[in-house]
């Protein structure tokens, strides 16, 4: 499908969304960044490409009437998705000079587009992050950084453990970019794909790891989106930390801040351990998050005796 009102210009920006059994999302977002287009009155062509795994493909109702849309399928994982997109863009749009990439939860704003388009990345950088709006950091994160336990933001421990940008960050390069929300100029290609050995969970700092090597992270001014909190969970509440752990662990060895610590690993995933047991106690959310970090461990403790013994 196909839009036929676009400012004619040089420069075409692609945006790559990739979904999974999220039809109506799929389609209010297709919609959303249609409209977009034509309040904003870009300067450049915008292209979507919505890459699907559902069983029941995305139905679409009419075409586009600005952006150009792609409508293309896709075996199911984020990174392998995410790759699918990426050569459909290289091999479809020759004058693509960056690729945004989107969760199909996300919206992103007209300035966080127009600046990609533009080029207005930080010197140096070809791959940038964005903030979200409707983040709120809890006052427990905040003293947990002070006090040392989490890394600071945008940073990578030597525990594994990874903190997102906030939007006060000041313009230091970060170890990784959060993946709801990114773009990454064309050329990169060349040198990096997504790495496809990890499920959907912990995917964007393993990109992250790997993009960092050849490429300096950063977050430009006015680089913003509205990531919904609202979105459908895909697996148990308690993910959000099994996954945690899991990554730490798939990274061991790999140089990130530092040097990869076992010690600092355990250290800081046993006080997790500790702070969350008495909170479990009392609340079922907690002890959601209590039982998920309590797998993980368990998880862990056995791939590294199959490990040890193999």
């Amino acid at each position: 499908m196909t839009g036929s009102v676009q400012t004619e210009t040089n420069t075409r920006l692609a945006i790559v969304v990739c979904t999974l059994n999220r039809q109506a999302a799929s389609r209010w977002l297709v919609t959303y960044i249609d409209e977009l287009a034509q309040r904003a009155c870009f300067n450049f062509r915008l292209s979507m490409v919505l890459v699907e795994s559902s069983e029941e493909p995305t139905r679409f109702f009419g075409e586009p009437e600005v952006i150009d849309f792609f409508h293309v399928r896709s075996e199911p994982g984020l990174p392998h998705q995410r790759n699918v997109g990426v050569n459909f863009v290289l091999e479809t749009l020759p004058d693509v000079s960056s690729i945004v990439f989107l969760d199909d939860d996300v919206i992103p704003s007209s300035n966080f587009l127009r600046t990609v388009a533009e080029g207005n990345f930080p010197q140096g950088s070809r791959a940038i992050g964005s903030f979200d709006a409707l983040k709120r950091e809890s006052w427990q994160a905040r003293l947990a950084e002070k006090i040392g336990v989490s890394p600071m933001p945008g940073r990578i421990s030597r525990g594994g453990f990874a903190t997102a940008p906030r939007a006060d960050y000041e313009g230091d390069e970060l170890d990784w970019i959060p993946g709801f929300a990114f773009a990454i100029h064309r050329d990169v290609f060349g040198h990096f794909s997504f790495p496809e050995d990890v499920d959907f969970f912990g995917e964007d700092v393993l990109f992250g790891i790997k993009l960092r090597t050849k490429e300096q992270l950063s977050i430009p001014d006015g680089a913003v989106v509205f990531h919904s909190p609202f979105g459908v969970r895909r697996r148990g509440e308690g993910d959000d930390y099994k996954h945690k752990y899991l990554l730490a662990h798939k990274i061991t060895g790999m140089a990130i801040a530092g040097e990869f610590s076992r010690t600092y690993f355990w250290a800081h995933t046993l006080m997790d351990f500790v702070l969350l047991a008495l909170p479990a106690l009392v609340s079922p959310s907690w002890r959601i998050r209590f039982l998920g970090l309590t797998r993980s461990i368990v998880e862990l403790a056995k791939s590294s005796k199959v490990r040890r013994s193999s």
